[in-house]
């Protein structure tokens, strides 16, 4: 079995239930002779605890013009702070007092140009809400000092479109969407990110998008740490330190 070094986290709600409980969702490995073992793939009903460098596959931040209508400005962690504080309730009310009194246009913004929907539409609010635990959660030691366990949002349609793959249709148990499930994992087997994958439980991520999404989460982790800095393709938010 692979060392562990790599996770890829996707949480997941029912779309037309955004107060539901969170699933999880966490693909797990290492690197072996150059390719990209994923040797858990696995559903869970609290978040994994992260051991290594961990790509999220859900929000991790709100746009900037939000917080500063919330007077909410600092540190990432003294943003959490802040919305930690808010229940899921009231983080709705406050995205529709902002979107009533933004100008047509701007009501919801994204984080970057190429985000493939802002962070503020109902579904991925609801998923930033539900990850709170998750992202102001302490860890607990011991971990290599000089190498602590820290994470990174990955936004899985702007790295599939990124790299030519399909990026919508995805959900559902459709032939179609299943068909452009296995492309995708075709792709990633062959290298299109970085290191080649082998993943254990292939038919989970075929039948599963949460699970799909946390292996591309997982992928975009180990090209992290073999390009040092550099993102992989598609937009990437800041580094999330955890705790």
């Amino acid at each position: 079995m692979a060392s562990v070094a790599f996770q890829g986290i996707s949480l997941q709600l029912p779309p037309h239930l955004p107060r539901a409980r969170p699933r999880w969702w966490e693909a797990r490995g290492g690197l072996r002779q150059g390719r990209l073992g994923l040797d858990v793939l696995h559903e869970l009903d609290a978040p994994p605890a992260v051991t290594g460098i961990a790509g999220l596959a859900f929000p991790c931040s709100l746009p900037r013009p939000f917080l500063e209508f919330l007077d909410i400005v600092g540190s990432r962690k003294e943003e959490l702070r802040a919305l930690a504080a808010r229940t899921p309730s009231r983080l709705f009310h406050d995205a529709r007092a902002f979107a009533s009194r933004t100008p047509r246009g701007r009501k919801q913004p994204r984080r970057t140009a190429d985000e493939s929907e802002s962070a503020l539409e109902r579904r991925r609010l609801a998923r930033f809400a539900a990850s709170l635990p998750l992202l102001r959660r302490t860890a607990t030691p011991p971990w290599d000092e000089a190498d602590p366990p820290y994470g990174f949002e990955v936004d899985p349609p702007a790295l599939l479109k990124a790299l030519d793959l399909p990026a919508t249709g995805l959900t559902g148990s459709s032939a179609g969407a299943i068909e452009q499930r296995a492309r995708i994992l075709a792709a990633l087997a062959e290298g299109r990110l970085g290191a080649p994958l082998d993943l254990a439980g292939r038919d989970l991520a075929v039948a599963s998008p949460g699970a799909l999404e946390a292996v591309c989460a997982a992928c975009a982790a180990a090209w992290v740490d073999a390009s040092g800095t550099k993102p992989p393709p598609g937009p990437v938010e800041a580094w999330i330190p955890l705790p």
